[in-house]
């Protein structure tokens, strides 16, 4: 097996394994939200057999047309759950603002995606720019300051969650 195909099939199984200690089967889940298009975003959507795929970016993942719909900045996907186009990582990045009660409190959460890569890029003011679409510094910039200011908790597209502190 090639290196990469080692690493997808890693990738499944740690996916299947967080899911599994939420007894939750791939099976179960109805609807995928996709920040952006890259690969290590949208590479295990085969698991997700019953899921309609959303995203902002206009071309679906390949062989997923019939379960792919385009949202609309600000669209409610769900209960309580919003669209945010966050562009700047890539031209149509798009996160989620998903609002919560934890231990009592009303919490906003930012699904940010690449938009936010993890906390120490966030916390030294930096962005992801390596990738060959990378569509703006600047849109990048002003994403990351709306993501602060709508939410109290990022989730980054790498790495793990953390408390927004306002700069």
């Amino acid at each position: 097996m090639i290196e990469s195909e080692e690493n997808a099939l890693r990738n499944t199984n740690v996916l299947r394994a967080a899911l599994s200690l939420h007894s939750i089967d791939p099976t179960d889940i109805d609807m995928v939200f996709l920040t952006h298009g890259h690969r290590d975003h949208t590479g295990n959507l085969s698991l997700f057999s019953h899921a309609q795929y959303i995203a902002a970016f206009r071309e679906p993942p390949s062989g997923n047309c019939d379960r792919f719909h385009t949202v609309k900045d600000n669209e409610e996907i769900a209960q309580g759950v919003r669209v945010m186009f966050t562009p700047g990582h890539t031209k149509d990045h798009a996160s989620l603002i998903v609002n919560s009660v934890i231990a009592g409190l009303k919490t906003r959460i930012a699904v940010a995606g690449d938009a936010v890569i993890s906390y120490s890029y966030f916390s030294a003011g930096k962005t992801w720019n390596h990738n060959n679409d990378f569509f703006s510094r600047e849109e990048a910039s002003r994403s990351i300051e709306l993501i602060v200011a709508r939410s109290d908790i990022i989730i980054p597209g790498h790495g793990s969650p953390f408390n927004v502190f306002r700069r």
